[in-house]
């Protein structure tokens, strides 16, 4: 008999957000080897959160649904309130299926999810891997929404340290979040694995801007085009690219386009109406995944927007969709970050720190003025995914995090 992973996430199949999307293909890629249980919420009827794939999931994982309120969840209360409904009861249901020589595969979004698992390791003896999207409360610090002076933070913190401590392994999406945790004393190199996120590779590659089919419906052949596509939330720095877009309001051969939702999106669209922005333009991501080769090509330059303090805390997935595009990459970050790192070794963009609008401003008036160093940043960043970030790439490594636990019982 196989051994058994359970999947402890709140986004799965057939939700094709990000997480929801990463978990699933992590799903698929280990279910060959292993028998896959997958403990996730309810589905979430969330506009275009919705959307379903265009493949079935395979019939080999087993899908258990648990109960889940129906909020959207803009505010962080909303948010709260959902993330204790959902993981109290994956917990309750966890609790009826693991068995001792189960482990456990659980991400850290949302932040109350992975503290089941510890719990499920006491009472059930079972082991646990913690997938790291984000660092809590950190995350939360950066919002502003909680300081690291308050006990809160403290508390949390403290619980952190039992929590990695007490996982067989800790998978990373970069380095900086490597070291980020063991700054923090959370975790010894000897626990960390790192694993990449991925590109889609197999249906996101290079194509030609003049060719694509939004740049052709809002009339922007004749445009030098930044395009900022994804999640526009609390820790994305919008308002910069926002602030820049208003500064070049009268070179009329630069456009920006946003694709995307998020809290921060009528915050944009306000921007814009208040300052009467023709430059900028804002769409819904209302396109399936295996379309998103036409919004990752409508552009010249990709940017990805974060605020201050977010180095090791997340890695964009978004990064490696628009190198598989092609497309060179402005980045807003910390210059410690995965981001920045990939950027500078590959040579496929510029690094600009958050908030500093004067160098972004310059580094897109050097990229409009000089596109055969954007075209070749693309070559490079494609090249980049096709030998370092395919979903081949991390599916090895999984399984070779696994196949480690499973020969090496604690």
């Amino acid at each position: 008999m196989k051994p058994r992973v359970i999947f402890l996430t709140e986004i799965f199949f057939p939700v094709q957000t990000s997480t929801g999307y990463l978990l699933t293909q992590i799903a698929i890629g280990l279910v060959q080897e292993y028998a896959v249980t997958v403990i996730t919420s309810g589905l979430r009827e969330i506009d275009a959160l919705s959307e379903k794939w265009d493949n079935d999931c395979p019939k080999d994982i087993n899908i258990i649904r648990c109960f889940q309120i129906n909020l959207k969840a803009q505010s962080l209360v909303q948010r709260f309130i959902r993330s204790i409904v959902s993981s109290t009861t994956m917990l309750w249901q966890a609790l009826q299926v693991c068995r001792k020589d189960d482990v456990l595969l659980v991400v850290t979004n949302p932040p109350l999810l992975p503290f089941t698992a510890l719990i499920l390791k006491f009472i059930k003896k079972c082991r646990y891997v913690l997938l790291v999207h984000d660092v809590y409360p950190d995350a939360l610090s950066v919002m502003d929404v909680i300081k690291p002076s308050s006990l809160g933070y403290r508390v949390w913190d403290e619980l952190n340290r039992k929590l990695y401590r007490s996982a067989s392994q800790i998978i990373v999406l970069g380095r900086d979040m490597s070291k980020l945790l063991q700054e923090k004393g959370y975790i010894e190199e000897s626990k960390v694995f790192l694993i990449p996120n991925w590109a889609d590779s197999e249906i996101i590659f290079p194509q030609p801007k003049s060719e694509n089919l939004l740049i052709k419906e809002h009339l922007l052949e004749n445009k030098f085009v930044l395009l900022y596509a994804g999640n526009m939330g609390r820790t994305h720095g919008i308002e910069n690219l926002a602030e820049v877009a208003n500064s070049l309001k009268n070179n009329q051969s630069l456009h920006f386009v946003f694709i995307g939702f998020g809290v921060k999106r009528p915050w944009l669209e306000a921007y814009k109406a208040k300052h009467g922005l023709s430059n900028i333009s804002v769409f819904s991501m209302t396109r399936p995944r295996s379309e998103q080769i036409i919004s990752l090509n409508a552009c010249d330059v990709a940017v990805i927007a974060f605020s201050p303090g977010m180095s090791g805390i997340s890695v964009p997935s978004r990064m490696y969709n628009h190198m598989a595009a092609g497309r060179p990459i402005i980045a807003l970050a910390d210059k410690s970050s995965e981001l920045a790192m990939v950027i500078e070794e590959e040579k496929i963009g510029w690094v600009v720190a958050p908030e500093d609008v004067d160098d972004l401003l310059a580094v897109i008036e050097f990229a409009q003025t000089h596109p055969e160093i954007c075209s070749e940043m693309g070559a490079r960043a494609a090249l980049a995914v096709r030998e370092k970030y395919t979903f081949k790439h991390a599916r090895s490594r999984y399984n070779q995090l696994f196949k480690k636990i499973f020969d090496d019982p604690e």
